[in-house]
């Protein structure tokens, strides 16, 4: 009897292990590319309760800045000037509470002569940045059951998702400063669950406990 027991916990160790391993994954709508300061709604996928039990979800904002930079100094004396072009993207909840902040940024830099008397974004006192592009993604991982309740079941969640500009510039002397910064983001989410073990893995555990049982009667007749 001993070893019938032996099987019967390695069986339910074995199938115990399976079902805390499973995870699937969803990819939202993007959001278009558009200046900054804008608002839209990313559509998640909801998590599928007959696929098991819910233990965490992971969400990931991937989050995108397009755009051009201007500097000039306008001071008498040179000068260092840097800047950075970025924006903060935000997804929330329907309520409007915050899941997730991602915030794209490149920066910029260059040592400006004197003001030449022309503020053209050129010349020995200015200097002009094109298509630059910025990359970043942040996630967040929550296993509330508040949160396990808004992303289970049929359909999908709407989750807004604001695009704030925050580009920006300094200097040790006075100067002039312009830019046009753009956003784009997408989100994925991650249910980790327990899946429901198959018919098949349940069937395999109870044959194999028939057969040994049958086995160690013969032994003991």
């Amino acid at each position: 009897m001993h070893t019938i027991l032996k099987f019967a916990a390695a069986s339910l160790i074995a199938l115990t292990s399976l079902a805390q391993a499973a995870s699937i994954s969803y990819t939202s709508n993007t959001a278009p590319l558009d200046y900054t300061d804008w608002d839209y709604s990313l559509s998640l996928q909801k998590f599928n309760t007959s696929l098991g039990s819910l233990n965490s979800i992971t969400i990931t904002l991937y989050g995108e800045t397009d755009g051009n930079i201007r500097l000039e100094s306008t001071d008498a004396a040179p000068s260092a000037l840097s800047a950075s072009l970025s924006s903060m993207l935000t997804l929330t909840r329907p309520d409007l509470t915050t899941l997730v902040v991602t915030t794209p940024l490149t920066p910029v830099s260059f040592n400006a002569s004197a003001y030449d008397g022309t503020l053209d974004w050129a010349g020995t006192s200015g200097q002009t940045w094109l298509n630059l592009t910025a990359n970043a993604k942040n996630f967040v991982n929550t296993s509330s059951a508040a949160d396990k309740a808004l992303f289970s079941g049929p359909g999908f969640v709407l989750t807004p998702l604001h695009a704030a500009g925050l580009s920006a510039a300094s200097g040790s002397g006075n100067f002039a400063f312009d830019n046009d910064t753009q956003a784009t983001a997408f989100a994925t989410i991650t249910y980790n669950y327990a899946p429901v073990p198959e018919p098949a893995s349940w069937a395999l555990m109870v044959g194999g406990l028939a057969l040994l049982a049958r086995r160690a009667v013969q032994k003991q007749g």
